[in-house]
Parts: C-alpha cells; sequence; structure tokens
C-alpha cells in the first residue's frame, strides 16, 4: 500500500512538471510594459490635454526592439564636447542660411525651415504662417531673429510643393523612422505604440521648453525648438511644449503622418493629422 502511495506521489510531480514547461502563461507575460511602470496620474493628464486641444489620436502597436531594425548611431554631443558633423545651407530663393547635421546616413537641416511660401491667407491651398498670439505677429512680437529661431508653419499642401530648398525634400516616415531608430538604438532600445523612446529628449534642444522635467540633451545637434502649431480653426497654439513636423507619407487624402515632440515627455511619437493643420518643417538632403 505504503510503494502505491508513494508512486502515486512521484506521477502527481511529474504531471505538474509537464504542465507546467507547456503552460502559454510565464512570469514574463505578467510584467508591466515598459512605459507603464514609469508614468504617472499627472503624466497622463498632460498627454491627455495636448491630445484633445491638437484632436491627436494614438493607434497602438506591438513593442518591437529598435536594434533589431537599425544599428545605434553614437551621439556626437555629450558633455560639452561636440563633434557633430555641421555643415551650412542656404536658400537660393531669399538667400537664407541654414545650419545642418548628418546623422547616420541623412543629412538634415538643423533649423526649421523659415521660407516664406506664398501669403498667408484663409482660403489659399498652401500658405505658410508666423506663430500669431491673439492679433500679434510672433516675429515681431518676440523681437528680432523670433522667426530665423523658430522658422514658420505649412499646411501640409505648402510642404509638399517644392517647399524645401532644391536638392532637399520633406522626409517620409521612413527617413524620419531612420533618424529616430538609431537614435533611440543608443538608449532604451525599445519602439512601443509609435513612440521612440528616448529620442526625443536626445534630438530636444537644452533650453527653450516650458517643462517641468528635464531640458533636452541635444545630443545630435538635432535642435528641437519647441514652434507650436496652428490648427485648421486658425488658432495658435503650444508654443513652447510642442514642436510638431510634417511626414511626407499620407495616411489618407485628408490626413498625413506627422512626428511630435512634447515638452515633458522622453519619446518621439507618430500621429496622423488633417492636412489643413500648419506645422514646422524640417528638410533633409536629397
Amino acid at each position: 500500500m505504503k510503494k502505491w502511495v508513494v508512486l502515486l506521489v512521484m506521477a502527481f510531480f511529474v504531471l505538474a512538471a509537464c504542465d507546467n514547461e507547456s503552460s502559454p502563461v510565464s512570469s514574463r507575460d505578467n510584467e508591466k510594459p515598459v512605459d507603464e511602470s514609469s508614468s504617472s496620474a499627472e503624466d497622463s493628464t498632460v498627454r491627455e490635454n495636448l491630445s484633445s486641444a491638437a484632436d491627436t489620436s494614438i493607434e497602438s502597436s506591438s513593442a518591437t526592439s529598435s536594434s533589431s531594425l537599425a544599428e545605434a548611431i553614437p551621439p556626437c554631443n555629450v558633455d560639452g564636447k561636440d563633434s557633430c558633423e555641421y555643415g551650412t545651407l542656404t536658400d537660393s530663393r531669399d538667400g537664407q542660411t541654414y545650419k545642418t547635421v548628418k546623422i547616420g546616413d541623412l543629412v538634415w537641416m538643423a533649423q526649421n525651415l523659415n521660407y516664406a511660401y506664398l501669403k498667408a491667407a484663409e482660403g489659399q491651398d498652401s500658405s505658410s504662417w508666423v506663430y500669431r498670439d491673439t492679433t500679434d505677429d510672433w516675429c515681431e512680437k518676440g523681437g528680432a531673429g523670433t522667426c530665423d529661431k523658430y522658422g514658420r508653419l505649412y499646411l501640409w499642401s505648402a510642404a509638399m510643393d517644392s517647399v524645401c530648398p532644391k536638392g532637399w525634400h520633406l522626409p517620409s516616415n521612413e527617413e524620419w523612422s531612420a533618424m529616430f531608430m538609431g537614435v533611440a538604438g543608443s538608449g532604451v532600445e525599445k519602439y512601443v505604440d509609435f513612440e521612440w523612446i528616448e529620442a526625443g529628449t536626445a534630438l530636444r534642444t537644452t533650453g527653450g521648453w516650458k517643462t517641468t522635467v528635464d531640458d533636452g540633451l541635444d545630443s545630435y545637434g538635432f535642435s528641437v525648438l519647441p514652434a507650436g502649431f496652428r490648427n485648421d480653426d486658425g488658432l495658435f497654439t503650444y508654443a513652447g511644449e510642442s514642436a510638431i513636423f510634417w511626414s511626407s507619407t499620407e495616411k489618407s487624402s485628408k490626413d498625413s503622418f506627422i512626428w511630435v515632440f512634447y515638452r515633458d515627455y522622453t519619446y518621439v511619437y507618430q500621429d496622423e493629422k488633417p492636412k489643413n493643420y500648419a506645422y514646422s518643417v524640417r528638410c533633409v538632403k536629397d
């Protein structure tokens, strides 16, 4: 009898072990997502408010390691030592000169485009604006050099209509992502819900943001500044808090993709917006 009891106990443990090995659930499946464990109620509220003001709709996707998509691009501006590969671009149309920087295999404008495309007026198919606070011209209100610093805001149609200088073009999602993948690859190496973790902090300027946390690091000389945007009602908003750039990649006949930097977020995220919004433009070399 005792022998049978021992055999039954042994059989039970063998079956339990086999069942555990074949189970699709593991302790890893119960871990919290990367950004959930570090998020706060305040951060969620800010994200919700920004999304509401900008009519933002964030999509979801599975987490993918950026290290499997692109090699990490080492930062070139660290601890006061700047070894970034800079250059200059002179726009033959108006004589304006822009700083450029090479990040990975691509050469980017390191400043927002400031070309006055047509005359800003309601009803035009393609226009550019300087940021306006109520009835004040942002260039005049901010003093000399303000528009040189923050650039202009463009409808998607203007951004696509050869608004970039000759030899340069509006970057596609693929080109934006190539930079974000390389930059994020040197950090957390995660791509979650269309957000490039750490890329925001690495690419934002070290000052000029209305932030409650740390400023950016500007580790690659890309120098993202918070120019804000203009919505389809003509409202200019979020200057000092957000920088939003057009992509040449269309979502539909009415919407195109954008890339968003926000003051308190370490990441950059992708969204889609109507083409009659006005956002900043950075050009990339052909």
